[in-house]
């Protein structure tokens, strides 16, 4: 094994790799569905969550939440929550039972999520978005009615 498994730097490579396999092939044409599918069963996050106890949300929903936000430019708890409560299919996907409010959102990423995590969590979105970008595949940027 190369990387420790809670290598941060492990799961940067990782999503360069699989983004650049995933976007080459003709059937992924969706920036949201590779995060969806991104790759962290084998990641061991625990050393990055800063919560000692029980969270209402699974870290990796939230990883996979702020990668999405990252790639597609959303910077603000209120406009992450008003992109989840407009797109149930995002909620689905994500598994999300309920909607985090903007409060939760904002614990998450300044409390829950060590530093490095947050910065691994930000390069990952910004990876995803290249990768997507070199194959052609639509990248939208700003909040759009079409995901």
């Amino acid at each position: 094994m190369l990387y420790d498994r809670s290598s941060m730097g492990a799961l940067e490579e990782d999503v360069r790799t699989v983004a650049g396999v995933w976007f080459d092939h003709d059937a992924h044409e969706s920036l949201a569905e590779f995060v969806y599918q991104l790759p962290l069963a084998h990641v061991e996050l625990d050393p990055h969550d800063q919560y000692e106890s029980h969270a209402t949300f699974d870290i990796e929903q939230m990883v996979r939440l702020f990668v999405l936000a990252s790639a597609r430019g959303i910077d603000s708890e209120t406009t992450l929550v008003e992109f989840l409560r407009d797109r149930p299919v995002v909620q689905d996907e994500l598994d999300f039972e309920s909607i985090p409010d903007q409060s939760t959102l904002w614990r998450t990423w300044n409390e829950r999520f060590s530093r490095n995590l947050r910065e691994t969590v930000s390069r990952c979105g910004q990876i995803a978005l290249i990768e997507a970008e070199r194959a052609d595949v639509s990248t939208p940027r700003e909040v759009s009615e079409s995901e």
